[in-house]
């Protein structure tokens, strides 16, 4: 059983919804079985009222609106000097974000322009700047009854995700957005998730590291279209955002970045506008998912999505390897180019073009 949620401002069609109070005897209760059946499908669902997130550990983090459970939960990836591991994303409008790998031929044959840098951060600075500071922004908790216990509801977001968005691009014109992606810590990890049902085996419930992350944003925050090469489980813990996807066969369309640049899983139209991205542009894309707190939305491998947080936002994701086509993958791009061995970039950049 499945149903589809009332169109969206944009032609794109709502991926699937299911619900698991409606779906679970399908599955005999078991949620492991759901994820697998997904797995299965290769198409993105979303599928609310699961329960693989905690109710009461989600309580606890979200603390009220204080945040007082993310940051101690956090704090737990400071490196010795207090600030996160890894660092945090910091950008002025536009709010842009996308990873760059270093470790890509074309890194160093040019100098690159961005418009957010690495910043040194602890958890409290960042849960007080990303947070708390559009907290008027973020959805409130019910009074009573059709509330999730980490705030807002679990019904489509009633506010349009473009005027969201732009809401967000407004009040941040002039000030900082912050983008945090890491592992996510280990008391979040045991508490708080059905481990069983938000991996598709036992071989990646066994990975001890880079299997399971928190993400945490300001709002109005865009990740740009790329695709990922594994399964990706994705829970939303508190505020609202949107995926715009597109399938496999769409990458002609999307003009994608060469495999030794460092952004190769990426497409090349860098639209900077969210509320031109969750509309004119949402246009472009076959599906999206609005997602609340509490929703699980999965995201097949190399299925194109952008992202975009229309309020204050902190999610996870448990991604679980397509081993069959990561092992053909990884027999090709392991071996080394002989012109990344040249000292100067524009030796590099000429072997390249050899």
């Amino acid at each position: 059983s499945s149903s589809s949620s009332s169109s969206s401002s944009s032609s794109s069609s709502s991926v699937a919804i299911w619900d698991w109070n409606e779906v679970s005897v399908r599955f005999g209760g078991n949620l492991t079985k759901m994820s697998l059946d997904l797995a299965r499908l290769r198409v993105p669902a979303i599928v609310r009222n699961t329960h693989i997130l905690s109710k009461q550990a989600a309580n606890e983090w979200i603390s009220e609106g204080k945040f007082i459970g993310v940051q101690r939960a956090l704090e737990s990836n400071h490196d010795e000097k207090g600030a996160l591991k890894g660092g945090v994303l910091r950008g002025k409008h536009p709010p842009l974000f996308f990873f760059w790998d270093k470790t890509q031929p074309l890194h160093h044959v040019r100098s690159w322009d961005f418009t957010f840098k690495n910043v040194s951060m602890s958890a409290a600075e960042l849960i007080k700047k990303a947070l708390l500071k559009n907290q008027d922004a973020a959805p409130k908790e019910e009074e009573e009854g059709g509330g999730n216990a980490a705030g807002g509801s679990l019904e489509e977001v009633k506010q349009d995700p473009a005027d969201a968005a732009q809401d967000n691009n407004n009040n941040n014109n002039n000030n900082y957005y912050y983008y945090y992606l890491g592992d996510m810590p280990k008391s979040m990890q045991e508490n708080g998730f059905n481990r069983s049902a938000i991996f598709l085996s036992e071989k990646d419930r066994q990975r001890d590291q880079h299997t399971q992350y928190l993400w945490l944003s300001s709002g109005g925050v865009v990740t740009h279209t790329h695709c990922d090469m594994d399964h990706n489980l994705f829970i939303q813990i508190y505020g609202n955002k949107t995926f715009y996807l597109r399938p496999p066969h769409s990458f002609s369309d999307l003009r994608l970045f060469p495999r030794i640049h460092p952004l190769w899983h990426k497409s090349q139209q860098l639209n900077t506008d969210a509320a031109a991205t969750a509309s004119s542009d949402g246009e472009q894309h076959s599906y999206h998912a609005h997602l609340s707190p509490g929703d699980l939305l999965y995201v097949p491998p190399y299925w194109f999505h952008k992202v975009v947080s229309n309020t204050a936002s902190i999610s996870a994701t448990a991604w679980s390897l397509d081993y069959e086509h990561y092992e053909r993958m990884d027999s090709i791009y392991r071996y080394e180019q002989k012109f990344s061995r040249f000292v100067h970039p524009k030796g590099r950049f000429y072997g390249v073009r050899l």
